[in-house]
């Protein structure tokens, strides 16, 4: 009786506990902790990699053994404090006050408001307003509008939380159509860069909004950049509402990316036009009808690159039809790189038409540092026939 006794006061779990916090190393539930660090937003992976680690452990583990766990990592101060406040766990700070009375050692006022922000729960932000009010600065509201939440948004104006531009221009700028409703009625401020970038997503309903309810307008980049993402219903709305116009850089973009409609709209309805950059960058990213339709309806042309290009990336279509079309030609470059990455049948096409710009020894070279075997075995023949 008095060894069963003896044993279970022995396997009292605070005994244990006790006992074994003068052993040196770390407790087996802890061990995950040690390469854990406080990310930084907008690192959406990395609070994930916190919360893989930490949700597991929450778990099975009581909240009062938090202090267990800071007193032994104290960098787990700060991780804990700033997955709570992305996550909404404010339970596990309210469980734990030994913790949560203590401000992070290495986490700002500021950065704590930005992540609570960032992270969208109200509980967060009620918490911090509790406990650090008028602390935050207008980074906070910015988060919250740019990562479309609302309820942070009105929570953070009804406490008169400071903002600045960037609040409703990092709404506009991810489409947060709501939240751009709201700022806007009440009054926050914007810039051009508001619609320039709502432009630049995509979002039609934020531009007609801002367009509606702001003064600030939007500046040339609005249709460089709805141009340059393809977006043609932004590109014909700000043609027919805004005069900002554009730049050569919309049709260069949108060439660049492979979107057709959009630049046959510029070239029909803007007096812009574009840069030998246009057929060069089309080129690059093997977007044969593009070249054809520069090539019938604009007079820029292109330079060596696209040829080059086309070549390096493989691209034959691109190939013989700048060779067949265009008289700016190519360099050397051409077969050397199409040599270097593999292309052989660029590599054939150089070497049977475009014969007096190549420099076979430099692409024997490039193939054989690459490790194209076909390609050298081919062009050691081709040279000795010629």
């Amino acid at each position: 009786m008095t060894t069963y006794s003896a044993l279970h006061v022995l396997l009292c779990p605070d005994i244990i506990h006790r006992i074994t916090s003068f052993q040196r190393g770390l407790f087996a539930d802890m061990r995950t902790f040690r390469t854990l660090t406080v990310p930084a937003i907008p690192n959406v992976a990395e609070f994930a990699h916190l919360e893989t680690h930490l949700q597991p452990w929450y778990a099975s583990q009581p909240l009062d053994r938090l202090a267990l766990v800071v007193a032994t990592l104290p960098q787990m101060h700060d991780v804990v404090y700033a997955h709570a406040l992305v996550s909404g766990r404010i339970h596990v700070l309210d469980g734990a006050p030994s913790v949560a009375r203590h401000a992070p050692h290495l986490l700002s006022a500021t950065q704590l408001w930005d992540m609570a922000a960032f992270g969208g729960h109200v509980a967060s932000l009620q918490f911090l307003h509790k406990h650090i009010p008028k602390t935050m600065r207008p980074s906070a509201m910015m988060w919250a509008s740019r990562q479309g939440h609302v309820d942070s948004v009105v929570f953070l104006d009804s406490i008169d939380a400071p903002a600045s531009s960037a609040a409703l221009d990092g709404a506009a700028a991810t489409g947060q159509v709501e939240i751009v409703t709201f700022l806007a009625a009440r009054g926050y401020p914007a810039t051009s860069r508001a619609m320039d970038e709502a432009a630049k997503g995509g979002y039609l309903d934020v531009v007609q909004l801002l367009h509606t309810t702001r003064d600030a307008g939007c500046s040339k980049f609005a249709m460089d950049y709805a141009a340059g993402h393809g977006h043609l219903d932004v590109v014909r709305w700000l043609h027919a509402h805004r005069r900002e116009g554009c730049t050569t850089y919309a049709m260069d973009a949108a060439c660049a990316n492979g979107h057709l409609e959009v630049v046959q709209f510029l070239d029909a309805h803007r007096p812009e036009g574009c840069t030998k950059e246009a057929m060069n960058w089309a080129a690059w990213n093997g977007h044969l009808n593009i070249v054809k339709f520069l090539h019938d309806h604009c007079r820029e042309g292109c330079s060596v690159d696209a040829l080059d290009w086309a070549a390096r990336h493989g691209y034959l279509d691109v190939v013989a039809f700048l060779d067949c079309h265009r008289t700016e030609g190519g360099t050397a470059k051409a077969m050397a790189n199409a040599a270097r990455y593999g292309h052989l049948n660029v590599v054939k096409y150089l070497a049977t038409n475009r014969q007096h710009e190549a420099s076979f020894d430099r692409a024997l070279d490039e193939a054989r540092a690459s490790g194209h075997d076909t390609i050298v075995a081919y062009l050691e023949t081709y040279t000795r026939s010629i």
